[in-house]
C-alpha cells in the first residue's frame, strides 16, 4: 500500500534541489532512488508534478507518494550467519570475495540475508549512505561474483567514493559470452539509461538522452571455444549499473546465463552433455576478477585478484578453455 506524506519546506532547505532534498530528509536512500521516485511521478506541489531540478521555496507544501518499498528502508539490519571470504582487512578497509546469489545490501525483495547482514555485527563498518548500507562504496549484482571493497571509517568511505568518481580504481571482470565479438579487442563507449518500460533493465544508446550517463568499457577475448562461446576480460573506465552486461550485449555477445540482456538459445551447441551443463547454469557467468586502487590512508597501491569460482571453472574445463 502506498504511503502519502506531506512535508512543509523550511528556510533551511530554501533553494535546495528536489532530488537532493529527498535524500537529506531520508525519504530515499540515494540520489538515484530520488530521481526514480520523482520520475514516477510521485512528488507534487499544488497538484503539479515536480521535476528533480526544481529549487525548493520556503513554505512549499510537498505531497510525496512513497511506494511500499519504503518499508525496506525503515527496517533494521538482522545478523546473518553465512560464510564469506575476506581477502584483505585492516583498520580502514575490507576486501571480500562475494559469491554469486548474495545481494549486497537490503533492498525490495531482499530485506535480509545480504552481504551487509553478514558483516555489520562482526566488523566495524563506516556509516554509508544509509543505515542499511554501512561500508558500501560500490556494488555487484546479485548473480555476479567477485571482489568488493568496503570502508570501515568515514574518511576511507569518502576517499574511496572519490576514487570511484574520478575513475581511479582499476576493475577487471571476466565474462563467458555466448558468442565472440567481431573485433577481438576494443573499446565500447555509449550512453546508458534505465529502460523506460522495464525499470530493472538498462539500455545502451549511441547518443546522449536525458537521464543517460556516459559509459566506457574495454574488452579483449582471452580464449574461445569452437562453438563461439568465449572468455572475455573487461575493464571498466566508468561504473554504471549493469555496465558490462549492457555493453557486451550491445556488441552481440550476451553473457551466458544473463536472460535480461540476451537470448540464451543454445541450439548451436551440438554436444548434448555440454548443452545440458550450460542450461543448468544457475547464475550469470560474470566475475569481478581484479581490483587495483590506492589505500585511502597509506596511499599505497593495493592489487587483488580472484580466480574463477568453482562452478564457472568447471564449465570452462568442460569447454576445454583453460
Amino acid at each position: 500500500m502506498e504511503n502519502l506524506k506531506e512535508i512543509l519546506v523550511t528556510e533551511k532547505f530554501k533553494d535546495t534541489r528536489l532530488d537532493v532534498f529527498l535524500v537529506k530528509k531520508h525519504l530515499v536512500s540515494s540520489r538515484s532512488s530520488s530521481l526514480k521516485l520523482i520520475s514516477r511521478p510521485a512528488v507534487f506541489l499544488k497538484g503539479k508534478a515536480l521535476k528533480s531540478s526544481y529549487r525548493l521555496k520556503t513554505g512549499d507544501l510537498l505531497k510525496i507518494i512513497l511506494p511500499p518499498i519504503q518499508d525496506v528502508l525503515d527496517s533494521k539490519l538482522i545478523p546473518y550467519d553465512h560464510p564469506l571470504e575476506i581477502i584483505f582487512e585492516d583498520e580502514e578497509i575490507l576486501v571480500v570475495n562475494k559469491p554469486a546469489g548474495l545481494v549486497v545490501h537490503p533492498a525490495p525483495g531482499h530485506k535480509d540475508k545480504t552481504l551487509v547482514n553478514i558483516l555489520f555485527s562482526k566488523k566495524k563498518l563506516s556509516s554509508g549512505s544509509h543505515k542499511l548500507r554501512p561500508g558500501i562504496v560500490h556494488r555487484l549484482d546479485k548473480e555476479v561474483s567477485g571482489l568488493m571493497i568496503l570502508s570501515k571509517t568515514k574518511n576511507s568511505e569518502k576517499n574511496l567514493i572519490q576514487q570511484f568518481k574520478k575513475h581511479e580504481i582499476e576493475r577487471k571482470y571476466w565474462a563467458i559470452t555466448l558468442y565472440a565479438p567481431s573485433v577481438y579487442q576494443g573499446k565500447i563507449e555509449t550512453w546508458i539509461k534505465r529502460d523506460s518500460i522495464h525499470r530493472k533493465k538498462f539500455v545502451s544508446l549511441k547518443r546522449f538522452q536525458s537521464g543517460s550517463k556516459k559509459a566506457i568499457s574495454y574488452y579483449k577475448v582471452l580464449k574461445q571455444h569452437r562453438s563461439g562461446i568465449s572468455w572475455l576480460e573487461c575493464q571498466l573506465k566508468t561504473g554504471r549499473t549493469h555496465q558490462v552486461r549492457v555493453h557486451l550485449s550491445s556488441i552481440g555477445c550476451p553473457i551466458l546465463g544473463d536472460f535480461t540482456y540476451g537470448r540464451q538459445k543454445l541450439s548451436f551447441i551440438k554436444d548434448k552433455l555440454l548443452k545440458k551443463e550450460l542450461q543448468n547454469l544457475k547464475r550469470i557467468a560474470l566475475h569481478a576478477q581484479s581490483l587495483k586502487f590506492k589505500h585511502p590512508q597509506s596511499k599505497k597501491i593495493l592489487s587483488f585478484k580472484s580466480p574463477w569460482p568453482k562452478e564457472l571453472r568447471f564449465l570452462l574445463e568442460n569447454l576445454k578453455i583453460r
